[in-house]
C-alpha cells in the first residue's frame, strides 16, 4: 500500500513504473512529457485523454491519500478541449 511518507519521499515512483502500466490510461499518466508530445503529435492521444487518465487516477487514490481537498474537474476538462483544439 502506498501511503504519504512513500509519496513525499518519492518511493511510490519506484512502484508505478510506465512498465507495471497496466492499461493505457495508466501508460499516460507515467509517460514522459517527450513522449506525450509525441503523442499529442500523432493523434495517439489528446491533452483531454491524458486528463481523464489523470482524473481516473485521482479519483482512485485519492480516498487512500485524502491529498486532494477541491476538485476543478470541470474547469480542467474546459481547458484541455481548448489545447486540443490548438
Amino acid at each position: 500500500m502506498i501511503d504519504r511518507r512513500m509519496i513525499m519521499t518519492g518511493e511510490a515512483a519506484a512502484l508505478a513504473s510506465p512498465a507495471a502500466a497496466a492499461t493505457p490510461e495508466e501508460a499516460l499518466c507515467y509517460a514522459s512529457v517527450s513522449e506525450l508530445i509525441s503523442m499529442f503529435r500523432s493523434g495517439r492521444a489528446s491533452p483531454l485523454d491524458l486528463l481523464e487518465a489523470q482524473i481516473k487516477r485521482v479519483e482512485a487514490l485519492n480516498p487512500r491519500v485524502n491529498c486532494i481537498t477541491y476538485e476543478h474537474f470541470t474547469q480542467a476538462r474546459e481547458e484541455a478541449r481548448r489545447a486540443a483544439e490548438r
